[in-house]
């Protein structure tokens, strides 16, 4: 291999290495396989504000009657009608642990209905800067869920150091006219670019230390 080929590959290694090192990251890879005091121990928050409040909050259920998880387990958080009562209205609120923001990133989940004839399922999605009050975020989305399993996601922009956020599933509508919504999969990754591990800044300055040796060899 000539010189030149050979510095060429060298580099191409060291910045493919370090392309890897920078790739996006997971901040947040949540599947509800845990119990709902799991969740509330890793930050998560359940906030039923139905008027007048149901006998149920968010759930996990104890088997696949009404459909099946999205991964493939048996395991999902879901939601219903009884959150609140007949003629009443539902307002039940699934937050997020704090997040991140100092990069921009992407927020992605599935969710799906009973899709039982009759019923029309609503859920509205929105960002706080950190705060836990339903009362903070920001709902401009809103989608109307029907059917089987569908990924939704939704991107934010990086707002500096220090910056957190926090992300609401809201359920809500008329009790009388709610089924069940399930939720699975959800995912928080970051663009911020990670610190190059050592050993990828020891392969590239090896790289840099043979290719000084090869050009001293043609100088002499």
């Amino acid at each position: 291999m000539s010189i030149s080929r050979l510095k060429t590959t060298l580099l191409a290694s060291a910045l493919a290495l370090a392309g890897t090192a920078n790739a996006a990251t997971t901040v947040l890879n949540e599947g509800f396989s845990g119990s709902l005091s799991d969740l509330s121990a890793a930050g998560w928050l359940m906030t039923n504000l139905s008027s007048p409040a149901g006998s149920t909050t968010w759930f996990r259920p104890a088997d696949t009657d009404i459909f099946a998880a999205q991964d493939g387990s048996a395991n999902y958080i879901a939601a219903n009608y009884n959150s609140g009562v007949a003629g009443g209205t539902v307002d039940n609120w699934l937050i997020t642990p704090t997040f991140s923001t100092a990069a921009s990133g992407t927020i992605a989940l599935w969710i799906r209905s009973a899709a039982d004839v009759g019923y029309t399922d609503t859920v509205k999605f929105g960002f706080s800067t950190g705060s836990a009050s339903p009362a903070s975020f920001v709902t401009g989305l809103k989608s109307v869920i029907n059917g089987g399993w569908t990924q939704y996601s939704f991107a934010f922009d990086a707002a500096g150091a220090g910056s957190t956020a926090r992300f609401a599933i809201e359920y809500v509508g008329a009790a009388d006219v709610l089924d069940q919504i399930g939720i699975d999969s959800l995912t928080i990754t970051s663009s911020a670019a990670a610190v190059p591990e050592p050993t990828t800044w020891a392969l590239f300055a090896a790289g840099a230390g043979v290719l000084v040796c090869l050009r001293r060899r043609q100088l002499r």
